[in-house]
């Protein structure tokens, strides 16, 4: 092809891709993008979260069976608010005797043979129940000493002797969680209090 001076003009065909050649209505609907879960999402399991399924599972039999071992250390804290001692002489005559080798007797007083820490421990608890209602544990204090403290397992003292022991085991629980968490990965932790809030 020649212009209107006599040069030589060459013309040169575009390029037509062949992506270029579908039309939109042909190339179909865009893909969906893939959400993508983020790894440390779930691994913040919040620590109360693992306080209140170990306190559940804690909680879930019912309750406890009683016996000479857990007597001081549901007695005790009772004998603290109400007493005001540390001695188990006001539970002496309801306590059944194959129970008795809890106590030892030192100067006219019962005492515990076993350490006062489980009853220090369990002791807010029962101060909190104490404090709501100051006859939790009988409407007088005849009522309180007559209450058969070794043997049953409905009343008050059982109950608060549950529900102090399912709260401290819980919060270790709880800890053990903390520790592993600063070291293991979240299965790894997982597995490790699993192992100790139930083995």
């Amino acid at each position: 092809m020649e212009n209107e001076a006599g040069r030589r003009v060459v013309c040169r065909r575009p390029v037509v891709y062949a992506d270029s050649m579908r039309s939109s209505d042909t190339a179909g609907p865009a893909p969906t993008p893939i959400k993508r879960v983020n790894p440390r999402a779930w691994s913040r399991v919040p620590p109360v979260l693992v306080l209140i399924a170990a306190f559940g599972v804690y909680m879930g039999n019912g309750h406890g069976r009683s016996s000479g071992d857990t007597i001081p250390g549901k007695v005790l804290p009772i004998s603290m608010l109400v007493e005001h001692d540390l001695d188990m002489n006001e539970c002496e005559a309801s306590m059944h005797p194959k129970t008795r080798y809890c106590m030892r007797e030192f100067n006219g007083r019962l005492l515990s043979a076993y350490p006062l820490g489980p009853a220090f421990t369990a002791l807010p608890i029962y101060a909190i129940a104490y404090g709501i209602n100051p006859h939790v544990f009988g409407a007088t204090r005849q009522e309180y000493r007559n209450a058969r403290f070794g043997e049953d397992t409905d009343s008050a003292a059982s109950r608060l002797e549950d529900l102090s022991a399912a709260v401290i085991a819980a919060l270790s629980v709880m800890f053990i969680w903390l520790i592993c968490r600063t070291r293991l990965s979240v299965l790894a932790s997982l597995l490790v209090t699993a192992g100790y809030a139930l083995g």
